[in-house]
């Protein structure tokens, strides 16, 4: 698929994610270069599942449990996390006369089932529902 602007992409894929019930997150992209000097200009770009990562297995000294003590044998809490190694993933890149396309994608999500009807509660799309909102209550003039 080809799109003509990196935002028409990442509305793109934020529908898409939003229908099928998961969140995505800017995963990370690069700059053109010339003659060694970064352009503002991107080349490509990543989106991945929010679920996607590794799990993080630090733990917090929650102040209920340690009331000030500290030392061995103080108890500890996991945190939590939503991370479970989910591969969905969509890669982009800008071609030679400035049009986006994707270049790689991968959709079987692992180790979590998204459900469509609770992507509303989903933390990137309630913020969207809000600005929705917000607009429709303050117009600008």
């Amino acid at each position: 698929m080809v799109f003509l602007t990196l935002d028409d992409l990442d509305n793109f894929f934020r529908r898409y994610a939003k229908q099928q019930g998961f969140g995505i997150v800017k995963a990370g992209g690069a700059y053109k270069q010339e003659k060694g000097k970064t352009l503002n200009e991107r080349r490509n770009y990543t989106w991945k599942c929010e679920s996607g990562g590794k799990p993080n297995a630090r733990t917090r000294a929650s102040s209920r449990l340690l009331n000030g003590v500290s030392g061995k044998g103080v108890k500890m809490a996991n945190r939590k996390t939503k991370k479970v190694g989910c591969p969905v993933m969509l890669h982009a890149k800008v071609t030679k006369d400035g049009k986006w396309q994707i270049r790689n994608v991968v959709l079987q999500h692992q180790n979590h089932e998204p459900v469509p009807s609770i992507s509303k509660y989903i933390s990137m799309f309630q913020r969207e529902d809000l600005n929705a909102v917000r607009k429709k209550a303050f117009p600008t003039p």
